[in-house]
């Protein structure tokens, strides 16, 4: 380094680093100018805890969901106010005071905004625009959005708005005030002022106490497993709120005995009437959710929850082990079951995503108030989320199959085959099929946890065949306790999302239309190849081809190490996600459907790219792609490079892309160049991956 390093002077801003000894204050953590502004509830400090003493001896309420209330007042203020208009109900109606404009220039300028009918959130979102100066607010009893009020009252408001003055206006039962004062400051010198945030107000939404957060917080947020859905016993749907009020009281039965909950409303507030304003009976009222407060003094009182299940008390079950008979032999018969539950995932995520298309759902999440819509969304997305987990599964059971020296297996099954010679399985032909009623109870019984299933009466699912595995492997002598670990972790887990898929399969039979309703569906059930001719061959070609780049990829993926998995999967999901997803679409909306061909190639592939070395563990690429005999053949030397690799893999569909890049159809046209676009990160991905290890194939 050449030169003098520069002398900078640093200036401490916050009020601990000012002075050297202790002092009183918020915490280092609460400076504005580094605190993340995330009010859900917030991470270093709530910043709802800053607007809420925006007007000078005011304190709002913005926490709540339905106003901004008055909480408390300075009495020795010259405000005509009094607590019992407090006690009654003060809620914010206007405020008018410096708003930036709208144009983005950074101008300010006096501007009115109406409160009424909005939660505390969205109110905040408003004051937290407001600029340093005047500002003028109207307080009155709770209001809806669209409440009006009378003439006189409107013109008496805004002459007090004119004057400037301090004034109490009669509003029936109520009083309505309007206030003036100046915008509150927060800083002084940088630091958050100590005389008006005691120590503590900023934080104190947080998740102290912890139940504050919980009620607000669902289960893909909240910091640990969180029950949301809840199924009352063993066998019935898992359609109740867990936060819902159990007291019994006003004729809310307990268990609940309602339809299931599809609106937010419904599942925060409850419901006592149905679609047209007629009210229901007791037995079928939707209780409401316990509040703040109620859950702060009463949560000892929720249910423990097994399963999603909720029950009174916990006792465990000892759980037999299967018997010597019933295990897989050896490392061989263990081979066999892992490589056809391959084709099982395979051909399961395929039925899932078929169905998944099928169902004529809105792409983006419709209005709450438009029930229909929104229940065909949330059907369809339960589908399409069993089957991204079913992914997952395929790419799992390879991992195992790796582990244990056999090479991948892509294959994908035509039926379910009893393997067992015991008559005890699901006999069943895969096929596409839209989400018809009977093809989802088909879902729920492959997807049945195998506790459920008497094995007397019962055929084996999905979940018993994995269990069976579970227990072999444990119990096998030929397998490294270092290799059991790391498979047992793999097969718990798919276990595991097993049972949630069932029930997330009963979800979806509550949901969509029962019998034999078919209006919500628009895909036919097993599509047949279309001609040549018609308008919509050339998107089904398509589609076939981005299926076949998708299981290139995957057999890429597989055959590299653990270290690279994680990193080369999300990259093949840009095929997916940036190029099938896309490519469905434009081939349903030209009124065809997706057949996801499997190519005839593939078993070719599974046996010409892999090299096995038995001896090596995954993290040293127990699996080394080979391709001195590829299928199709490449160009170049005997052993070809990533690039090479990757290029065949992508090549299906870029050779199409080429075609259809002058195709007189623009639609085409327009898909050539997004799939170009997206297989050309997906090579740069894969290529910037693989070439980051020092290994060459």
């Amino acid at each position: 380094m050449t030169g003098e390093l520069q002398k900078r002077k640093i200036f401490p801003l916050n009020q601990t680093a000012h002075s050297d000894f202790l002092v009183r204050g918020n915490p280092v953590t609460t400076r504005p100018d580094d605190a993340v502004e995330n009010t859900f509830p917030g991470l270093e400090f709530d910043h709802r805890n800053l607007e809420k003493q925006f007007f000078p001896g005011l304190v709002f309420e913005l926490h709540h969901d339905e106003a901004a209330w008055l909480r408390s007042f300075d009495p020795t203020r010259d405000y005509p106010i009094t607590e019992a208009d407090r006690e009654a109900g003060l809620t914010l109606w206007h405020v008018r005071g410096n708003f930036p404009t709208m144009d983005g220039s950074g101008q300010v300028e006096v501007s009115t905004f109406p409160l009424f009918g909005m939660g505390g959130t969205e109110i905040w979102q408003i004051l937290r625009e407001l600029e340093a100066g005047d500002v003028a607010i109207v307080l009155g009893p709770p209001r809806a959005a669209g409440q009006t009020t009378p003439a006189q009252i409107d013109d008496q408001v805004q002459q007090a708005l004119q004057t400037g003055n301090n004034t109490a206006i009669s509003f029936g039962a109520s009083r309505l005030v309007v206030l003036f004062g100046r915008r509150s400051e927060y800083l002084v010198d940088g630091v958050i002022n100590p005389s008006v945030f005691e120590a503590g107000d900023l934080t104190r939404s947080l998740c102290a106490p912890w139940q504050y957060d919980f009620t607000d917080c669902g289960c893909w947020y909240w910091a640990s497993n969180k029950p949301d859905m809840v199924a009352v016993s063993e066998s019935g749907p898992q359609i109740y709120n867990f936060q819902r009020v159990r007291t019994g009281a006003n004729g809310v039965p307990e268990p609940p005995q309602h339809a299931p909950v599809v609106a937010l409303e419904e599942w925060t507030r409850g419901r006592t009437s149905d679609a047209v304003g007629n009210a229901l009976p007791g037995p079928e009222r939707v209780p409401r959710q316990m509040n703040h407060a109620e859950l702060i003094n009463e949560w000892e009182s929720l249910p423990v929850v097994l399963n999603d299940v909720e029950a009174s008390k916990y006792v465990t079950k000892p759980v037999g082990p299967i018997p010597d008979d019933q295990l897989l032999p050896d490392v061989g018969s263990i081979l066999a079951r892992l490589s056809y539950l391959a084709s099982i995932e395979h051909a399961l995520m395929v039925e899932y995503l078929y169905a998944y298309y099928s169902v004529a759902a809105p792409r983006r999440r419709p209005d709450l108030t438009n029930e229909p819509a929104l229940r065909l969304y949330e059907a369809a997305n339960t589908i399409l989320s069993v089957a991204i987990d079913e992914m997952r599964h395929f790419r799992w059971v390879n991992e195992i199959l790796v582990l244990l020296g056999h090479a991948p297996v892509l294959a994908r099954a035509d039926k379910t085959i009893d393997l067992d010679h015991d008559g005890r399985f699901l006999d069943h032909t895969f096929a596409l099929i839209p989400a018809r009623e009977e093809q989802i109870d088909w879902f729920i019984a492959v997807e049945r946890p195998s506790k459920e299933v008497d094995p007397e009466t019962r055929p084996d699912t999905i979940d018993g065949m994995y269990t069976r595995l579970l227990f072999s492997i444990e119990r096998s002598s030929e397998i490294s306790q270092d290799v059991k670990d790391r498979i047992l972790h793999l097969i718990k887990l798919i276990i595991d999302e097993g049972y949630d898929h069932y029930h997330r399969f009963l979800r979806v039979k509550q949901l969509l239309p029962p019998g034999p309703a078919n209006g919500h569906l628009q895909l036919p059930p097993n599509p047949a190849p279309l001609e040549p001719a018609h308008v919509a061959k050339e998107f089904e070609t398509r589609v076939n081809r981005s299926y076949e780049v998708i299981l290139n990829l995957l057999l890429i993926v597989f055959g590299r190490g653990d270290a690279e998995h994680g990193d080369l999967i999300e990259a093949t999901r840009i095929a997916m996600v940036d190029s099938m997803d896309v490519e469905i679409q434009a081939l349903i909306n030209a009124r065809g459907a997706p057949l996801f061909s499997v190519p005839q190639v593939l078993a070719e592939r599974n046996l010409g790219r892999f090299a096995l070395a038995r001896q090596k563990t995954v993290a040293d690429k127990l699996v080394v792609l080979d391709m001195s005999v590829p299928k199709p053949p490449l160009t170049g030397s005997a052993k070809p490079s990533f690039t090479q690799i990757v290029e065949a893999a992508t090549g299906p569909l870029d050779a199409l892309n080429r075609a259809h890049a002058s195709a007189a159809d623009k639609d085409l046209q327009m898909l050539a160049a997004h799939s170009a676009s997206a297989m050309q990160r997906v090579r740069t991905r894969f290529l910037s991956i693989m070439k980051s290890e020092s290994d060459v194939p």
